[in-house]
């Protein structure tokens, strides 16, 4: 079977339609409710930031390094209290919840 890739754009939709995504960080597998797709001031590349269920923590990955990423039909109703828009990740804002 051929892995499944999203595009920036699926991205976009998902996290503007508050849809689940799963990828492969570093070879361990994350399920993340998406929150922000931006710029990030240290990396200079789109930055994913949203609420890791296996960390139960918000937390950011730099897109280019994210793999096997797929978007799921399961939703999240709202963002989580713990979402700063304002986060220091955060430089160029791209799609927000």
């Amino acid at each position: 079977m051929t892995p499944s890739y999203a595009t920036l754009d699926e991205l976009r939709s998902a996290i503007r339609g508050r849809r689940i995504i799963t990828f492969l960080h570093k070879g361990e597998r994350f399920t993340m409710e998406p929150h922000v797709l931006c710029k990030g001031p240290r990396y200079g590349a789109f930055v994913l930031g949203g609420w890791i269920e296996e960390l139960s923590e918000f937390h950011f990955y730099r897109y280019p390094m994210m793999r096997d990423v797929e978007i799921t039909s399961r939703r999240f109703d709202q963002p989580r209290p713990c979402f700063d828009p304002y986060d220091r990740m955060i430089e160029q804002v791209d799609t927000v919840v």
